[in-house]
């Protein structure tokens, strides 16, 4: 995951609820954090589009 948050400028965080909540079967997600700048990161990342190429690098 880092490395495609590197490849299109994304923090991972963001990347992966972004990642989530794009999932057609998942409902909803979990945060937690070690940082309170992970919070907004999480909640930022709803706004954040994946087209199809991010998605495609994120699952392989």
């Amino acid at each position: 995951m880092s490395v495609v948050g590197s490849d299109y400028n994304r923090a991972v965080v963001r990347l992966a609820g972004a990642w989530v909540s794009s999932r057609p079967n998942v409902t909803s997600g979990l945060i937690s954090r070690r940082a309170l700048a992970h919070v907004d990161q999480a909640f930022a990342a709803e706004s954040l589009p994946l087209d199809e190429s991010v998605k495609k690098g994120l699952t392989g």
